[in-house]
Order: C-alpha cells, then structure tokens, then sequence
C-alpha cells in the first residue's frame, strides 16, 4: 500500500502536519513556562526559529497545493475557490486534509495536465499582429523592476527577523542603524502592496485568463501575495514579453 507514494509525498505530509505536531507542542510549553514565571531563553531561541521554519515550509506547500488545485481539471471553478481559501486562509488544516484527500488520487492525472500544458505552450508562435491585445507586456527594464518589486517583502522580513534577534540578545542599536532597517522595511512593504495592487489590475486585462483564472489569481494575489506575485510575474508577465519578443524577432527574420 504504502509503496505507490513517492518520498516527496511523505515529505509534503510532514511539511503538511509540522504546525501541529511540532510548531504547537512548543508554543504550548512556552505559554506554561510564561504563565509559571519560568523564562528560559533557549526555549524562547528555539520556538521562534521553529516557527520560522515551519511557517516557510507550510506556505511553500500551500502555494504548491494551490498550483495543483488551480491546473486540476476535475474540480470546477467553485471547488477550486472553496479549496484556495481552505489552503490560504487556514493552511495548519487544509494542507493536511488535501493531502490526505486530493494528493493521492490525483497524482497521475495531475501530470498528465502538466503535460498537456506544457505541450500546448511549446507550440510555435502566430503571428505578432494576432496577439496584440492578448496579453498586456511591457518593455524588459519594467519586466525585471516589476519582478524585483514583488520580492520586495524579504526586506520587510529580513528587518523584522533583525529586529527580533536584537531583541533576543538584547542588543541597543544606533539611532541611524534603526532608522536604516525601519525605512527598509517601509520601502519592501510599499514596493510589494504597489506591485500587488498592479498585479491585481494586470489580472482583469490578461484576455488570456478564463473569468474563474481571473477569479482564482485575485484570490491567491489577496491571500497568499509574498508568493503569488512572484509567480504571477514569472507566468503572465515575463514569459509573456520573453515570447512577445521572440515572436517579434521571429516575424522580423521571416518578414525580411
């Protein structure tokens, strides 16, 4: 029975079950340690970094649950949403209970799906003047800056996790050093919130998304925005002016 699932599955089940078999038994014995006036700094050490440690892993599989549920062609567009807002909104329970419920019995089906998208957007591009006002592109210089701004938010976490850790060794900075992280941080979280808004008006011009495409990317841009603008950006705006501008410069050489 259990020879059919591959270690990556186990891998995701873990990743899956972490905030409550793991993250939850520590915060648990911090809070009793709290609440008996015991205060042990290598407790604290370690509950924090297990929290950041498995707040990655449980986000980085429910983007990646999310990405299954969006390509999988058994649900419809309403199960898609109700399982989106399950994975996003409360991830300790629906990772788990896709998991359990979803990875197994559409494992095959779901690469087959790949496959066939993958197939499908490896055709030759038409003609350039037949795709004007499909996608809406932009010029390399915006494309890169739009995609460094939807990284924007690690600046925002890299000066929180800064902030924390000086807090933990009880370190006093400079002025000038903590006016430096705070107007680093304000920077990442205005670039992501204005390239999250864009994103979102990026989303109802893309003549390229379905009505529940457009539906589901507004869903997971709102909930899950420190990796779906990344993706966004990756799917709809860079491999879009990648291949505008090969269908240009193929056009250009069979013009010629």
């Amino acid at each position: 029975m259990f020879r059919r699932f591959s270690l990556t599955w186990y891998l995701r089940g873990v990743a899956s079950l972490a905030p409550i078999l793991v993250y939850l038994p520590l915060f648990c014995v911090l809070v009793l340690s709290f609440a008996h006036g015991f205060w042990d700094p290598t407790l604290f050490s370690v509950t924090f970094v297990t929290g950041i440690v498995v707040s990655l892993a449980i986000l980085c599989v429910a983007a990646y649950y999310v990405y299954r549920v969006y390509n999988d062609s058994h649900l419809t567009p309403d199960q898609k949403i109700m399982w989106a807002l399950l994975l996003l909104g409360f991830a300790p329970i629906g990772c788990p209970l896709f998991w359990w419920t979803m990875d197994k019995p559409r494992a095959n089906d779901f690469t087959d799906g790949l496959r066939t998208s993958v197939a499908v957007k490896s055709q030759p591009c038409h003609d350039i003047d037949d795709q004007r006002g499909q996608k809406p592109t932009h010029g390399h210089t915006a494309t890169l800056m739009l995609g460094a701004a939807s990284l924007g938010w690690l600046l925002f976490a890299g000066a929180f996790v800064l902030v924390m850790f000086s807090i933990l060794i009880e370190w006093k900075p400079p002025p000038a050093i903590g006016f430096g992280v705070i107007f680093v941080a304000a920077i990442g979280a205005f670039a992501t919130m204005t390239v999250v808004g864009y994103f979102l008006y990026h989303v109802s011009r893309n003549d390229s998304l379905r009505p529940d495409q457009r539906k589901f990317w507004a869903l997971v841009l709102v909930l899950l925005w420190p990796l779906a603008a990344p993706a966004y950006w990756y799917c709809h705006i860079y491999k879009a002016t990648c291949d505008n501008r090969k269908c240009a410069q193929s056009t250009n050489i069979a013009r010629s």
